[in-house]
């Protein structure tokens, strides 16, 4: 069932509950977010632990609250990517 929701003054959004569970997403899952035909697609992704060190992830974390904070953010279309932008942040 659809459901109706407002998208707030910084442009976020409310996903229900039951709509993540019935799309198999729980808190913590990654999604990649596109705009396909004139709708926003959302599809989980997940990326495997050693795709990443405890270092990266520590970093990726860091990274991800400072996004938040400023509204801005990076794409990254593979791990490797994501690894090299890190990297680069930490010179």
């Amino acid at each position: 069932m659809a459901s109706l929701r407002k998208i707030n003054e910084r442009n976020q959004v409310t996903l229900p509950p039951d709509v993540l569970r019935d799309a198999g997403m729980e808190p913590g899952s990654l999604l990649s977010i596109e705009a396909r035909d004139g709708k926003i697609v959302l599809e989980r992704r997940t990326l495997a632990e050693e795709d990443f060190s405890e270092a990266d992830w520590a970093a990726m974390d860091k990274l991800v609250k400072r996004q938040i904070k400023t509204g801005k953010y990076a794409e990254y279309s593979n791990p490797a990517d994501a690894r090299r932008h890190l990297r680069r942040l930490s010179k």
